[in-house]
């Protein structure tokens, strides 16, 4: 269900509901490695930018060490699926937004939850290029933006009509709440 390719591009992650991860090289002519049980119903993975971790969610968010398989930690959501993730750049961190309407802020060397933010409509997570900022589409037809650390809501947009499905920050822009721009991509 969920396959990325690693930093580097020499490697292709794949995870899928019978809870089994290959990593293959980019060739595509063999297995490099693979790994049993890792989550069943897994539906998204992907490597860390740095390439050392592969992140794998399903019913919980797991990391695990991509060059041998070793498990290093993982993150139980108790109440409900994880529905999206994101790492950011510098792979510190991972946010992840879950089906009971909280976004929670991961770090990603320890493994402890480092901020939570509740009450929020399942929707898209990205985080800005530098990790400084959540920009969350909801179901409610609002898009947010907190900065990382504090928490702190910066900006709330609403639609008029449909739910925003996707949003990101522009790579190459500083962040600047009065030059947000709107693509439909509908046309």
């Amino acid at each position: 269900l969920g396959c990325a390719f690693s930093p580097n591009g020499l490697w292709l992650v794949s995870a899928c509901k019978d809870g089994i991860l290959k990593i293959w090289d980019a060739n595509f002519t063999r297995k490099s490695h693979t790994l049993s049980g890792q989550i069943s119903d897994a539906y998204k993975c992907a490597f860390s930018p740095d390439g050392t971790s592969i992140i794998i969610s399903g019913g919980i968010l797991k990391i695990v060490d991509s060059t041998g398989g070793k498990e290093f930690r993982t993150q139980r959501i108790l109440t409900t699926y994880i529905s999206n993730w994101t790492i950011d750049s510098d792979s510190r961190f991972v946010v992840s937004e879950s089906h009971d309407r909280n976004v929670k802020i991961w770090d990603l060397a320890s493994g402890s939850e480092l901020l939570t933010l509740s009450g929020h409509y399942r929707g898209n997570v990205a985080l800005s290029p530098d990790g400084s900022k959540i920009v969350f589409t909801t179901k409610d037809r609002m898009l947010k933006v907190w900065e990382v650390i504090s928490g702190k809501e910066l900006l709330v947009l609403k639609w008029h009509s449909d739910t925003p499905e996707n949003c990101t920050f522009s790579p190459d822009n500083p962040w600047d709440p009065d030059l947000v721009t709107f693509v439909d991509t509908r046309a």
